[in-house]
């Protein structure tokens, strides 16, 4: 009898039955989704690649979805509730390819590049600009799943780390390099 209730809830766990009605219904949702970062430094054009899925029901139907960009009333209550200053950078410094996203018959995901002109934006970066490349999946055919829909490309500069070191404990790590390299010699 518990084993009976046990795999009933273990298999009613994997259903992406969002209807109730014992089938499944049909979705698509971002693979990356949220706030995502993109680091635009030392080259001409950076890439993000995003992947739209599809999840439920089976793989005979096409679907297609479209990558909207969030207007500006969306981007300001996001900024106010998280306490951020993004502004949405101008869509003639980037691309979405393809911006009208088709999952054909059989197909489950579709890959989607956002190709960004970083070298023509990292002046304004530099100047404390917080870029954000604000995107909502969008479609009239088929159901999308809430909170998997939006992706918020944050572009940034990622510096290298440099690390100042004394010069005794470099003298140090060099004497514990030339101990330790003639212990495994001698035991080699």
């Amino acid at each position: 009898m518990c084993l009976m209730v046990g795999l009933s809830l273990f298999f009613s766990c994997e259903s992406d039955d969002v209807s109730g009605g014992g089938g499944t219904n049909p979705y698509l949702s971002l693979k990356q989704y949220g706030l995502n970062r993109l680091s635009v430094a030392n080259v001409e054009e950076a890439t993000f690649s995003l992947t739209v899925k599809r999840h439920g029901g089976n793989l005979d139907s096409e679907f297609a979805a479209k990558l909207d960009v969030w207007n500006e009333d969306e981007l300001n209550a996001y900024n106010e509730k998280e306490e951020t200053s993004f502004v949405i950078l101008p869509e003639t410094y980037y691309s979405v390819t393809p911006s009208e996203v088709v999952l054909a018959s059989g197909v489950k995901e579709v890959n989607v590049d956002i190709k960004v002109k970083a070298s023509q934006i990292i002046s304004a970066i530099q100047q404390g600009i917080h870029y954000l490349i604000p995107l909502r999946l969008n479609s009239d055919v088929v159901e999308l799943r809430k909170g998997q829909r939006d992706l918020l490309l944050q572009l940034v500069i990622d510096y290298a780390n440099v690390e100042i070191v004394s010069p005794e404990i470099v003298e140090k790590r060099s004497e514990e390099r030339r101990v330790g390299k003639e212990c495994r010699s001698r035991w080699s």
